[in-house]
């Protein structure tokens, strides 16, 4: 073996360790989201057969969850009931529908029932602009609600366990456990 090629297996080797230390550090923290890996790359954790939930994902909804805390002057969710929100979406999204939820019903939603139009008092509340809380607020409970009454289940906390049933969730992160039973991050 020549001593170029004993380099290439060593800077190899260096690198795999530095990938795994790297994916350890994001997969153990507390917050995942907030680690330098889980900012660099979109570092998986928790997957189902439809895709993943990453640390990107979770670094939104800290953000969302954050800026609607101050508005409302109320205590800003953990990040373990942060992240079971998301799976939770993440399985409503995916569970088949006979009639699905558009943009444009979100944003029907939001103007006639709930009657917000004031795009600087959305802003203000949720940091987001009314796309943007149309797409990820107004829709996902649009979703839920569809698929509660067609699935005839009398709570969300009904709905969220018959769809953990049917889907396998894998949780990634070390310190976490996926409860199928009540779909909830333990």
């Amino acid at each position: 073996m020549t001593i170029a090629s004993k380099t290439s297996i060593t800077v190899t080797a260096i690198i795999i360790v530095f990938i795994i230390a790297m994916l350890g550090w994001a997969l153990t923290a507390s917050d995942p989201s907030a680690t330098a890996p889980g900012k660099w790359l979109p570092i998986p954790l928790a997957c189902t057969s439809n895709g993943c939930i990453t640390s990107w994902h979770l670094a939104r909804q800290a953000a969302l969850e954050a800026t609607f805390a101050d508005a409302t002057s109320a205590p800003a969710q953990s990040i373990t009931d942060m992240s079971t929100t998301l799976i939770r979406q993440h399985l409503v999204h995916h569970a088949e529908v006979k009639s699905p939820i558009s943009r444009a019903d979100g944003q029907r939603y939001r103007e006639e029932i709930l009657n917000l139009t004031d795009e600087s008092a959305i802003a203000t509340a949720t940091g987001l602009s009314t796309q943007s809380y149309d797409e990820q607020v107004v829709v996902p409970f649009l979703e839920q609600e569809n698929l509660r009454q067609a699935r005839s289940a009398e709570s969300t906390s009904d709905l969220f366990s018959q769809l953990a049933g049917e889907q396998s969730v894998f949780v990634l992160h070390l310190r976490w456990d996926w409860n199928k039973a009540t779909a909830i991050i333990e």
